[in-house]
């Protein structure tokens, strides 16, 4: 799940960086209003700002999961009252 976050993020960032480098070069599109393209322009920003909170959140799910996981480990240790390394048979 880590690995998706990344790329959700990483494509975030460049959808943002590409439309901040387009509004800086002021490149033209023949035929569009220039209503349309501040539209635009804000959607693709907005867009890019789900994806990276989208992939943060899925980073976020990760370490729950990985906390939720060692917890449960650590509590099944607890419970049997020795070290998971011994072995069923021998006493100690």
């Amino acid at each position: 799940m880590r690995g998706l976050a990344a790329v959700l993020m990483g494509v975030g960032v460049l959808f943002g960086a590409g439309v901040s480098a387009a509004m800086l070069l002021h490149p033209s599109i023949p035929g569009l209003h220039w209503l349309i393209l501040v539209g635009l322009a804000k959607l693709t920003l907005a867009g890019s700002l789900g994806l990276i909170a989208a992939g943060a959140v899925v980073r976020r799910l990760a370490n729950r999961a990985e906390q939720r996981d060692a917890y449960i480990l650590g509590s099944q240790r607890n419970v049997s009252g020795r070290p998971s390394n011994e072995t069923e048979g021998e006493s100690p």
